[in-house]
């Protein structure tokens, strides 16, 4: 839950893309059962949920830091996100070429890659051998890469 203060400066957002503009910046009066009270330049004060507010005051020292560690190491991080997304494609496609899956380590929730052409090629081995080989469990109804049910 977004924790504002009274005397916050905050507008209205429906999403991060999406903020409404037409009250113009409010004021955080009180918090009272899950809601905050929100004072409006009409002098209207709403009952706001926190998910529908956005802060709208000057950044604080951390906030600075941490905008400022996003600029310039940002970089650098999605740099390396997309050679590793270039080389799971390569993978991808290596699996693809010869149908054979393959668990990746490389995602903190450990997912499963099944090749679309994996049916075709090995579909007929047993389950239980392509885990033993691969570490890659579902095989029989898989294709592509397989997400945790937690996800």
């Amino acid at each position: 839950m977004k924790n504002f203060k009274i005397g916050d400066k905050v507008v209205l957002v429906y999403s991060e893309a999406d903020t409404d503009e037409s009250r113009g910046i409010g004021e955080v009066l009180f918090e009272s059962k899950g809601f905050f009270a929100v004072k409006w330049p009409s002098n209207e004060t709403t009952n706001e949920y926190p998910e529908d507010l956005k802060y709208d005051g000057p950044l604080s020292n951390l906030e600075e830091e941490f905008k400022a560690l996003v600029e310039s190491v940002g970089k650098e991080i999605d740099k390396k996100v997309q050679e590793s997304a270039e080389a799971l494609n390569e993978a991808c496609r290596l699996a693809e070429q010869h149908g054979i899956p393959f668990y990746s380590s490389v995602s903190q929730i450990s997912q499963n890659y099944v090749p679309n052409s994996f049916p075709d090629k090995f579909g007929h081995i047993d389950p239980d051998f392509v885990q033993a080989v691969t570490e890659v469990y579902n095989t029989a109804d898989a294709s592509g890469w397989e997400h945790s049910a937690v996800c």
